[in-house]
């Protein structure tokens, strides 16, 4: 059965396509009044992510202004420390409870702001330069939704986010996911970057150790090898912009649903036709 996008969140993006600008007190409100929950998006949860990809990161929506991601913790799972690019505007809601750390840069240096966590049910705004690592310290699967939102048409949104990788003294640029072992292929920039307080670097190799010991608690051996997050998916691009158009399969009830195949077993997702119509690419929709 192809399982539909939830009516809570595409109400969510009905808003959000039809306000003119979403600053964040507006998106805060819009995000509380749908009153999304875990159970809302289980039916697109994914917890064996390869081991190379150090948490799910599963694109639900896009637009030209707006992308919707659902991302999945298994115990031991973490981003690395990481910014968000070009996003104007967005959010993280918080399906579970979180280790969350705050960081910011004062002359170059990379500094440890807050070591709060980000609890259940608590919504944290954002933007491009707003740096952060979360992750997933407890025993149980746990998921996120995160919303990244540009005015701006000269934008792509969430592309030349910037991760730090402090044990291995570098800095690198991409516009992938930010993963602790980072794709060859997404690597637009890679620099030195040996300016780490002292704090900010045992605390992040604190979470590192944590997150060695819950991943061994499951199981999970190390990447074998580096996956694109693309990899292997056929997307519906516009053919003027130069994409692939792949296989558009009408669904019941006048919907469309687009195949998206990132791995073996993948199925279609549901977009209603009005949505359908605002979409620049509306696919990347995928699940095992």
């Amino acid at each position: 059965m192809i399982p539909d996008i939830p009516s809570k969140l595409m109400h969510l993006i009905r808003i959000l396509e039809a306000s003119d600008s979403a600053d964040f007190l507006f998106l805060k409100k819009a995000v509380s009044a749908t009153k999304l929950s875990a159970n809302d998006l289980k039916p697109f949860a994914l917890f064996n992510h390869p081991a190379d990809q150090s948490y799910g990161r599963h694109l639900l929506y896009e637009s030209h202004r707006l992308k919707i991601f659902l991302m999945c913790w298994a115990p031991g799972d973490f981003t690395a420390i990481h910014d968000h690019g070009q996003t104007e505007w967005g959010c993280v809601i918080a399906l579970g409870d979180f280790t969350h750390r705050l960081y910011y840069l004062e002359d170059e240096r990379l500094n440890l702001k807050s070591v709060e966590p980000f609890g259940e049910g608590q919504i944290a705004c954002l933007k491009g330069d707003l740096i952060h690592m979360m992750g997933n310290a407890g025993n149980r699967n746990i998921m996120s939704l995160h919303i990244y939102g540009s005015d701006s048409a000269n934008k792509s949104l969430a592309k030349r986010s910037r991760v730090y990788f402090p044990e291995k003294k570098k800095v690198i640029t991409t516009n992938g996911p930010a993963f602790l072992s980072c794709p060859e292929d997404s690597i637009l920039e890679q620099e030195y970057f040996d300016s780490v307080d002292k704090n900010a670097l045992l605390d992040y190799l604190n979470l590192i150790k944590l997150r060695s010991e819950k991943t061994r608690q499951r199981g999970v051996k190390g990447p074998a090898r580096q996956i694109h997050p693309q990899e292997g998916i056929k997307s519906y691009n516009n053919p003027a912009e130069g994409g692939s158009k792949s296989d558009n399969t009408p669904a019941q009830g006048g919907r469309k649903s687009y195949n998206i195949h990132a791995q073996a077993g993948s199925k279609p997702y549901n977009v209603p036709e009005d949505i359908d119509g605002k979409l620049k690419n509306p696919a990347l929709f995928n699940q095992n």
